[in-house]
């Protein structure tokens, strides 16, 4: 007697009916969600800026987190408003603060939720700390509810110095400059000697103190003065660096309306900086391959990374370094954020200023045995650079973008 397979049949046709069913209604759902909140991205986006200033008080900004970056990474909000992130990767990720404002998510699966209230004024930086080195950073402004131009680093001095060459007779009371890609950063002048990633340092929470020079004192070569697009750097105590930096070439906004004054540079950017600010001649490799594994011919910055290590002014990591990043040696790590002691052993050496050795210290943080002990005091004797009032230099912090572009623009200007 022939069985028939009718019934198995009828039941492998229900199942696929309720499967489908099932996609449509969580499709609607994730429709819903996106139209009832106001800043809801999608995965498929580049990571981008957000200005949810003037929107009512108490907003939610909604994040995405996808496999390598938070979507939008740049946002500005008011006091009282809430950040809500949401993993749409898939791996596991996590949201924790490297500012004065703590906030840490815990690790975060696909799908799972964290939200964190903003209630204070201030620039506050995060980061996946699985993957910040793959370049997942992210910043979040937050202006009171009637805001004035923001920009400004906290707690700086704007009185401008004296144009001289001179040193302060105090390290931690004058500064010529400090410094931040979004620019790039470089590991320091042996390979062996690079520190490890700065994976637990938490951005600068106090602007190092610090006098900028006049904007009509030392100009870059052959200026180019323009229109300031930067709505974001305004009244910023290092616009005139920024300005100056912009409208030679130097340096370019996350858009085309914000500078990112607060945000962090990554090695490749800012070897893109350094090569065009100090007017390196641009080099490229008689062979299509390229001198690290990980910054191919079609990578942005591959000719800018090429032409300072062929000046001498870069340089990449060793092995173990390379390995422990998941990065075949010979590697640069292109997406890793930039320090302030890497940044300055880039300027110093951009700069060609002869290395000085001097009788002390004049920081806390950087004693004789640094690696970057040598290049600190040589910076900081042409007062390029400066430290914190409390008389440290927080070498493996990393370097905010305005800060940047005025070490930049010191390095450029002074002879």
């Amino acid at each position: 007697m022939r069985v028939s397979n009718l019934p198995r049949i009828l039941q492998l046709q229900f199942a696929i009916t309720l499967l489908l069913a099932s996609s449509l209604l969580v499709g609607s759902a994730l429709a819903g969600d996106a139209a009832d909140h106001h800043a809801h991205y999608g995965i498929s986006q580049p990571p981008s800026y957000y200005d949810a200033s003037d929107e009512a008080p108490n907003a939610t900004v909604h994040v995405s987190m996808a496999d390598s970056f938070f979507n939008p990474s740049d946002i500005t909000i008011t006091v009282g408003d809430t950040i809500s992130w949401r993993n749409y990767g898939h791996y596991n990720h996590n949201v924790n603060s490297t500012s004065d404002e703590p906030f840490s998510s815990g690790n975060m699966g696909p799908g799972v939720v964290f939200t964190h209230t903003f209630n204070v004024v201030g620039d506050f930086s995060y980061q996946c700390t699985y993957h910040y080195a793959e370049g997942m950073l992210g910043v979040v402004h937050v202006v009171s509810v009637n805001p004035t131009p923001t920009g400004s680093p906290a707690d700086v001095t704007a009185t401008p110095a004296p144009a001289t060459d001179t040193p302060a007779a105090t390290p931690t009371a004058t500064a010529a400059a400090a410094a931040t890609s979004a620019m790039t950063d470089t590991p320091p002048s042996t390979a062996t000697s690079t520190p490890a990633p700065p994976t637990a340092t938490p951005l600068p929470t106090e602007t190092p103190v610090t006098t900028p020079p006049p904007a009509t004192n030392t100009p870059l070569p052959a200026p180019t003065d323009c229109a300031n697009s930067f709505v974001d750097v305004i009244g910023n105590v290092f616009y005139n660096a920024i300005h100056s930096l912009n409208c030679n070439g130097v340096v370019s906004g996350s858009n085309t309306t914000h500078y990112q004054p607060a945000g962090i540079s990554t090695r490749a950017q800012f070897a893109k900086v350094v090569v065009l600010g100090f007017s390196l001649s641009l080099y490229t490799p008689a062979s299509v391959q390229s001198d690290f594994s990980d910054v191919p011919p079609t990578y942005f910055a591959y000719a800018y990374i090429e032409s300072g290590l062929q000046a001498g002014i870069l340089d990449g990591y060793p092995a173990a370094q390379c390995q422990a990043a998941g990065a075949s040696f010979p590697c640069y790590l292109p997406n890793r954020p930039i320090t302030r002691a890497e940044l300055t052993i880039l300027v110093v050496r951009a700069a060609s200023y002869p290395l000085v050795t001097p009788g002390g210290q004049s920081f806390s943080d950087v004693p004789p045995a640094s690696f970057a002990y040598l290049y600190v005091e040589t910076a900081h004797a042409r007062n390029v650079i400066n430290g914190y009032s409390d008389g440290s230099f927080r070498p493996n912090n990393y370097i905010r973008r305005d800060e940047m572009a005025q070490i930049v623009y010191s390095g450029v200007t002074t002879p």
